[in-house]
């Protein structure tokens, strides 16, 4: 069992079942509780009642500063890394409220340690998952005649071979809901709870439980990106970014910079991308695809090591033919 709450402030104590077991809210006990979850509230004047079944009723409603866990073996691993008390409510919530957030924690924790096996019987896709080794990467799939090859201005290009850097990326035409890797991006819109496109392909594939945790990042700005669980997906994770409506370039960059920043801060090494922003948002998909290549080859410059592939992901035809020709010029083959 690891703790990850050191103190607690509550006096008194009082029940509360969660995840079907009971936990006494007291701090002489916190260490011998045999439960899943700690709760530590802000408040210390909220009064509250036992009803039948020992379930908490709440009188008046009480401000959630954090959450902590104690978590048994039973229900998930986490390594001491994990900040459980990163889930943070700056407005009044109610306990079933609370509760839902921490529901959405486990149940994250239960798909990323969930066996594989078990984990793809729930697959929305079924057997039709894509593994990483059925994705080619950008050299194998160039020399292997996929790709009509187009010359370079003068035969001199900005960005010179480099198969270390090519063996990085890979061009694939496909659903991106069926991709097994670390993370999928997801061209989201400010709210994250789901659209049109791809994002609602995602959340669909996803199931419910991806709409439940999106709710809780309260929207998204053009440019940014947030992270959830991947749940009923083959990837373990879904990055949310907004692209900008129309041609911002800048903003654009920004949805690429910040995925990426969060493949590299949640220790991911896959990662694939749709067409951002290409859609009813109407940026060109060729300018489009300028900004996505250079931002992904300027950042495997500097961190190649932390990466085993990103995957630019086409489902038209048309961005196939743009990525093809354009990928040449960023990650040319010798």
């Amino acid at each position: 069992m690891t703790t990850l709450l050191r103190r607690f402030p509550f006096r008194r104590s009082f029940p509360v079942e969660y995840l079907g077991k009971q936990i006494s809210l007291e701090q002489k006990s916190l260490k011998k509780a045999n439960c899943s979850t700690v709760i530590k509230f802000a408040s210390s004047k909220s009064f509250y009642r036992p009803a039948s079944r020992s379930r908490l009723h709440l009188s008046n409603t009480l401000c959630c500063q954090q959450t902590a866990y104690i978590m048994s073996s039973a229900e998930a691993r986490l390594s001491d890394s994990v900040q459980a008390a990163k889930v943070k409510f700056q407005k009044p919530y109610a306990v079933h409220k609370v509760t839902s957030a921490l529901h959405i924690f486990f149940l994250t924790e239960k798909y990323l340690n969930m066996e594989l096996d078990k984990k793809r019987s729930q697959y929305k896709c079924g057997d039709r998952f894509v593994t990483l080794e059925k994705v080619q990467n950008w050299i194998d799939y160039f020399k292997a005649g996929n790709v009509k090859p187009v010359g370079q201005d003068d035969g001199k290009g900005k960005y010179s071979a480099d198969e270390g850097l090519s063996s990085k990326v890979s061009l694939w035409q496909g659903d991106i809901t069926v991709l097994e890797i670390d993370a999928i991006v997801n061209a989201a819109n400010s709210s994250l709870l789901g659209g049109g496109g791809v994002d609602g392909a995602i959340h669909r594939a996803a199931g419910g439980s991806l709409l439940n945790e999106c709710e809780e990042l309260r929207g998204c700005p053009a440019g940014q990106a947030k992270i959830t669980g991947g749940y009923k997906l083959p990837s373990k994770h879904v990055v949310h970014t907004v692209g900008p409506q129309g041609e911002k370039p800048d903003v654009l960059r920004s949805c690429y910079v910040n995925s990426l920043h969060l493949m590299l801060q949640n220790e991911l090494r896959t990662i694939a991308f749709p067409c951002i922003a290409t859609g009813v948002y109407g940026y060109p998909r060729d300018r489009a695809a300028n900004v996505a290549l250079t931002t992904v080859r300027e950042f495997l410059e500097k961190n190649s090591d932390k990466v085993d592939r990103v995957i630019f992901t086409v489902f038209l035809e048309e961005d196939k033919q743009v990525y093809e020709d354009l990928m040449q010029k960023y990650f040319p083959i010798q």
